[in-house]
């Protein structure tokens, strides 16, 4: 789109320079410029052009996100809905990219890989009643349901002992 406005070739260059940087969902963008000082007629007129470029797209900027928060921070779904939505993705969008990173990796693994990694803390909640606070508390915090938090400790302290028996 060639615009003759001074302000829309600004806000462009402005949206290039942020995309540059990092991918943001639609809301966000706008945000940004707005915040930046540019006008809604030429805020909207940029993301339209950078839909239209493929520039912005709001499933693949779930779809990474929820990747990025499910696997590497090891979230749950909660937590990565909440992100999502505080970035102005909209709600299908985001119970569809939930439910593409969950075929991966579902929450019970994530639970069972963050209390991998905190081995020594996960096992002695067995013992002491507030490591199990503490922990319920952390993965309760990350966006995990309690049911599900519950199962995957007492089937995690199960393995420990497994472990232990067998050496």
């Amino acid at each position: 789109m060639t615009d003759g406005s001074g302000e829309t070739a600004k806000a462009r260059q402005q949206a290039i320079r942020l995309l540059a940087r990092r991918p943001y969902s639609e809301a966000g963008l706008r945000a940004r410029l707005l915040e930046k000082g540019f006008g809604a007629a030429a805020a909207d007129e940029v993301l339209a052009e950078c839909r239209e470029r493929r520039y912005l797209d709001d499933q693949a900027f779930a779809a990474g996100t929820a990747r990025v928060l499910a696997e590497g921070r090891l979230y749950g779904d909660r937590r990565i809905s909440r992100a999502l939505r505080d970035k102005g993705v909209a709600e299908e969008t985001i119970r569809e990219a939930l439910a593409g990173i969950r075929l991966e990796m579902g929450e019970d693994e994530a639970i069972r890989r963050w209390l991998a990694k905190r081995g020594r803390l996960a096992a002695g909640a067995a013992e002491d009643p507030a490591e199990r606070r503490k922990i319920v508390q952390s993965l309760m915090h990350r966006g995990f349901p309690l049911d599900r938090i519950f199962a995957a400790l007492a089937q995690y302290q199960e393995e420990e002992i497994h472990v232990d028996e067998g050496q």
